[in-house]
């Protein structure tokens, strides 16, 4: 980065967490060999949050909300106390959070689930007792508690990371035409949909280059662990006239271990 550019303070450095912007900073220090302003640099998370103009809410607080919206949407007499909902809440939460992160069709899903929980006791030929109404109504409720939480945290411009992943997305392309921002990703490996999709537009239009995380040894002997790179690899458009950046030798070479 250094050796093609002359100005690094015009570059944005995005990297997979704010820890590794600390080891980067001070590699720059100690290979820069004047005075100079540092670039920007920040976390994924940080980038998104800026692309999808939402501010982040902490679980307690998302807990909290989401519970109102439990509320609200349930009938009054039906709805558990918060003791009970907070033991199924936060696991719900988290399926949420994975659906945006990866662009899942939310809607498409939960209706499959819950056609998977009215087959499942079609088949096993139960009695349709209140416990077993219950629980099929528990699997329709999802897909309402997605929509209306969803709504409700974008109206108040604040969202859990999945919701800011996908109005990321959705804002990628008006970003591309307002910014002349130059961005450097760094040290990315596997990555979800919403990223791919990000990190593929930037480096499409000009706006990014990229240097990913894995070692030859993986990309020659582990196709496991190089699944994703090497998708990447042949798949994006990007690659097929810009040089693959960069794989590394590390694992492989003498290690001077020390038990203490």
């Amino acid at each position: 980065v250094l050796s093609n550019n002359s100005n690094i303070t015009e570059l944005n450095f995005v990297l997979p967490s704010k820890r590794a912007g600390i080891f980067l900073k001070s590699t720059f220090k100690s290979k820069l060999e004047k005075t100079t302003i540092l670039p920007r640099i920040i976390s994924i998370e940080e980038f998104i949050e800026e692309l999808s103009r939402v501010n982040s809410i902490d679980n307690t607080n998302l807990l909290f909300e989401f519970y109102t919206i439990y509320k609200k949407a349930i009938e009054k007499d039906k709805a558990e106390s918060f003791e009970n909902f907070a033991k199924w809440g936060p696991l719900l939460l988290q399926d949420f959070n994975e659906i945006d992160r990866h662009l899942v069709d939310a809607n498409y899903l939960f209706s499959y689930l819950t056609d998977i929980k009215r087959l499942e006791t079609l088949l096993k030929g139960e009695q349709k007792t209140d416990l077993i109404l219950n629980q099929v109504k528990f699997y329709e409720n999802f897909e309402n508690y997605y929509n209306t939480l969803y709504s409700y945290l974008l109206e108040n411009k604040i969202g859990y990371q999945g919701l800011q992943y996908r109005e990321a997305v959705g804002n990628i392309e008006w970003y591309i035409n307002n910014t002349t921002d130059k961005i450097v990703l760094v040290g990315f490996n596997a990555l979800n949909n919403a990223e791919e999709t990000i990190f593929e537009s930037l480096l499409d239009n000009n706006l990014a280059f990229i240097y990913w995380d894995i070692d030859k040894l993986f990309i020659e002997h582990n196709p496991q662990i190089s699944t994703f790179i090497n998708k990447y690899k042949t798949k994006w458009n990007y690659f097929k006239t810009n040089s693959f950046n960069w794989v590394s030798d590390e694992f492989s070479s003498k290690k001077n271990i020390k038990i203490i």
